[in-house]
């Protein structure tokens, strides 16, 4: 499609035709299959802490079993929020406003061989969240059908002022069934009741009370029942005291940190978050320059904070040049040092340490061959024999390591062409006592791996 195709399309066209979907559209759209769920369950190791508290968690290497967090339900079966999520995009019984306001809703029977007679349906009409009334309707529809069904919801003729009117549709089931007692809730949908509602009224500075100021270091802003405290050192609130109890253990910070997930930290990916901690982004230090308040008016005070959050000093960086056409330059992360190898100079990793070459499209398989070869003074195993990974393509692409040692301790070459192609085999007696010339070599039919030549 072209813009002028999509001329009459909702919404702005700024570069050309934008083609976009929600979840309903997908149902709908019988050519397209996907949005499967990728784990059940956390994939965790259980510990207690010094007190006995016990816990879940994930080692980012992924030993012992211990490999995913991203379940729909805890590693104990407790459902995590998203599992309510998931149940209501795969409810059998769909809903969508027909004339809502007048009680007009479609309802769609999304089950290929069930009818809804075993179905009781239910709405209810909330302002603001409080039920305002509700009742009972029978849903008798055929599989795959749709149909409008008339609710006597009768939306309010007088609307209070910015009072939010919702209609809730549930649907449950009349009888027991070997997975779910009766009156088990299979599916419900929540509705906007548009209505003319007159928008509420707006507080004006002259219906507050007057504010007293104390600029005594910290800046003590109080009034009638309430006294805010804003720390000259911290720049931000110490203390919300209403009524003579204090609401707040501490104001806000600038926070640039979450969690990262597993994708975001492992090597054999391009591990952006180790980037994050050596910019020091989950250490943040703030420092005040000033904190000063200004009268705007008897009922309003403006308090003004300048200050800096910084992260870790920036860390010297070594780089490995790429002298072929594509300049993938290497960059060093982590600890690592510059020693002699084979021949010439090699770099020496700790267990923090990598050398990633970005995500050019010049490291892609895209035709058949491919080697991989490197020189490598190995280490022993980490403690408990985590895999070494030497050389390795975000996705896995392509990947070449020693096994953990609790699985074989073997080298592995493996990568992904249509398909995925492993070759693999005991390292050498003398493995940790020399260097090594590995090679992982692909010719388009065939996939060996060298040690040494052999």
């Amino acid at each position: 499609m072209n813009s002028d195709e999509t001329s009459d399309a909702d919404g702005e066209l700024t570069d050309g035709a934008t083609v976009a979907y929600d979840f309903a559209d997908l149902l709908r759209d019988k050519s397209l299959v996907g949005g499967f769920i990728w784990d059940w369950v956390n994939q965790d190791l259980n510990d207690t802490t010094a007190d006995g508290e016990a816990f879940q968690f994930y080692h980012s290497d992924g030993p012992d079993g211990a490999f995913c967090l991203n379940g729909l339900v805890w590693s104990d079966r407790d459902p995590q929020p998203e599992l309510w999520e998931l149940k209501h995009c795969h409810q059998p019984v769909g809903v969508a406003d027909a004339d809502v306001a007048a009680g007009e809703v479609y309802i769609s029977n999304r089950y290929n061989f069930t009818s809804l007679d075993g179905v009781e349906g239910r709405w209810e009409l909330t302002a603001d969240g409080e039920p305002l009334r509700s009742g009972d309707f029978g849903v008798d529809i055929s599989p795959g059908e749709t149909r409008r069904v008339s609710l006597p919801v009768e939306a309010p003729s007088s609307p209070g002022a910015g009072v939010e009117y919702r209609l809730t549709v549930r649907f449950t089931l009349a009888e027991s069934t070997t997975y779910a007692d009766a009156g088990h809730e299979i599916a419900f949908e929540q509705l906007a009741v548009p209505v003319d509602a007159p928008e509420p009224e707006i507080a004006t500075l002259d219906s507050m009370g007057p504010l007293s100021v104390d600029e005594g270091g910290d800046i003590t802003i109080s009034g009638d029942g309430f006294e805010y405290v804003v720390a000259e050192d911290a720049g931000t609130l110490s203390s919300m005291a209403y009524e003579g109890t204090d609401l707040l253990d501490r104001g806000p910070l600038f926070n640039s940190w979450r969690a990262p997930v597993m994708n975001e930290i492992q090597q054999w990916g391009s591990a952006p978050a180790l980037s994050w901690y050596e910019a020091g982004l989950d250490e943040l230090t703030h420092s005040v320059e000033s904190v000063g308040a200004e009268r705007r008016d008897e009922s309003l005070v403006e308090v003004a904070v300048e200050g800096f959050a910084e992260g870790a000093e920036p860390a010297r960086r070594l780089a490995t040049p790429d002298r072929s056409e594509h300049d993938n330059d290497g960059v060093l992360t982590g600890e690592a040092g510059i020693v002699t190898g084979a021949s010439g100079q090699a770099v020496e990793f700790t267990d923090d340490g990598s050398l990633s070459l970005g995500q050019s499209e010049s490291l892609d398989v895209t035709d058949p061959g491919l080697t991989i070869e490197f020189w490598v003074h190995p280490g022993e195993p980490q403690e408990g024999g985590a895999a070494q990974v030497y050389v390795s393509k975000g996705g896995r692409q392509y990947l070449l390591k020693r096994r953990e040692r609790g699985r074989d301790g073997y080298l592995e070459f493996v990568f992904n062409a249509d398909g995925w192609h492993v070759a693999d085999g005991p390292v050498p007696d003398d493995w940790t006592e020399g260097w090594h010339h590995v090679a992982g070599v692909w010719d388009g039919s065939e996939i060996t791996l060298f040690v040494d030549g052999e």
